[in-house]
């Protein structure tokens, strides 16, 4: 068939123009060839990171219970985090101190990053010179160790728990500065065989209670024995001679006067007069009483809220103590952490100067290079062929009509 590809013909073409087919193979690797001596040398440096799932769970105090996922991929995170900014500024940062210029955009595109074997994590840096390389890799190692501390270690938690105790320490001194201030201003436990040294002298609240409360105890002693004596001369056949008139020599009764052991010892003989002399005390002592009693109540509600103050004060101080304890030992079990489990990523391998600059691939591109030439090579030479061919048999075509005439 017209249509059907005669192989014979074509391995026919490919022998007669196999100097095309060698042309093309020839200046395809010579391009290849130019090509790589044209770049630059480059050298790579790798540094080994490990990535530790945490192995404890620390359990120093009940409040502040550690949370540890056990089936978290550490190592993704790691990766998720390793071309971040944060990384990238910290790494550029040790470069330039060490005498290294680049920008974050060429420290960037010169680093890659990659899942190693197992929980490794490797970090590879190319540059021109090789101690740049190791030291490239070495500052991004460190910038991702120092991230990974911060978001994922215990120096973060640390750093907040212990501007959390200095707080609570503030706050349990605040409180019990106010415990004593307000201990000396009204004058608590002054009364008390715990009274404080510190406190040389009362409140007036305190003074005006301690003393309304002795007067208001004097006169409810001496009215009782008023209102006694009275009883018993109103029993009948009394004796008034036994009756104990002794008891009108209580202070409030002494301090007036009026109604004596010795006046009433001389009114015997007149119980009239006498029962009328102890009753009009009785209600001359009555209404001082009721006096002094509506004086003494606003003091006792004075004195009632100091306790009130001092008892909030008293509570909110023991929780603060009692939070300031909490965060001491977290602080500590932190502490501990940070020492025992500093972070997720430590170095298992520094990246050194390398010796030799990165090889490149030279065979395999050159092995792709003749593949390429050849086949060029083919097309060209069959076309090359066809379009003889086609010469050939026009020209054959115009020779016959020219030998018929």
């Amino acid at each position: 068939m017209a249509n059907e590809i005669d192989l014979n013909s074509v391995l026919a073409a490919l022998r007669r123009r196999w100097w095309v087919i060698a042309l093309f193979t020839v200046l395809a690797l010579a391009l290849v060839l130019a090509a790589g001596m044209a770049q630059p040398r480059s050298y790579q440096a790798s540094s080994v990171l490990l990535v530790q799932y945490p192995r404890f769970q620390w359990r120093f105090d009940g409040s502040f219970q550690p949370l540890t996922e056990t089936q978290r991929d550490w190592q993704r995170d790691v990766l998720a985090v390793s071309r971040s900014n944060e990384v990238v500024q910290a790494a550029l940062q040790t470069l330039q101190a060490a005498g290294y210029s680049m920008t974050a955009d060429e420290l960037a595109a010169a680093v890659g990053v990659r899942a190693g074997d197992g929980r490794t994590v490797v970090v590879t840096a190319t540059a021109p010179d090789p101690n740049q390389a190791a030291a490239m890799a070495n500052a991004w190692s460190d910038g991702l160790i120092a991230l990974t501390r911060r978001l994922y270690g215990y120096e973060g938690y640390l750093a907040n728990f212990r501007k959390e105790l200095e707080a609570a320490a503030r706050r349990v001194a605040e409180l019990d500065t106010q415990i004593e201030q307000g201990r000396a201003a009204s004058g608590l436990y002054g009364l008390t065989a715990g009274y404080d040294r510190t406190m040389t002298k009362f409140a007036p609240n305190q003074q005006r209670l301690e003393i309304l409360n002795r007067k208001v105890a004097e006169y409810e002693t001496d009215l009782a024995a008023l209102r006694y004596l009275l009883d018993q001369m109103a029993q009948p056949g009394v004796d008034l001679r036994l009756l104990p008139w002794e008891r009108l020599a209580g202070p409030v009764l002494s301090q007036r006067g009026i109604a004596t052991p010795e006046r009433a010892q001389a009114l015997l003989s007149n119980p009239t007069a006498l029962a009328e002399l102890l009753r009009q005390e009785e209600r001359s002592l009555a209404a001082s009483l009721a006096a002094l009693q509506a004086e003494l109540a606003p003091v006792q509600a004075e004195v009632a809220h100091d306790w009130r103050v001092y008892d909030d004060l008293l509570r909110e101080r023991n929780l603060a103590r009692e939070l300031y304890q909490v965060l001491t030992r977290k602080v500590t079990e932190l502490e501990m952490q940070a020492r025992v489990e500093p972070g997720l990523v430590t170095v298992v391998s520094q990246a050194t100067p390398p010796s030799r600059p990165v090889r490149t691939r030279q065979l395999a591109q050159l092995v792709t290079a003749a593949g390429v030439g050849l086949i060029l090579g083919t097309i060209a030479a069959l076309w090359l062929d066809a379009a003889a061919t086609r010469r050939a048999r026009r020209s054959a075509a115009m020779q016959q009509p020219a030998a018929g005439r």
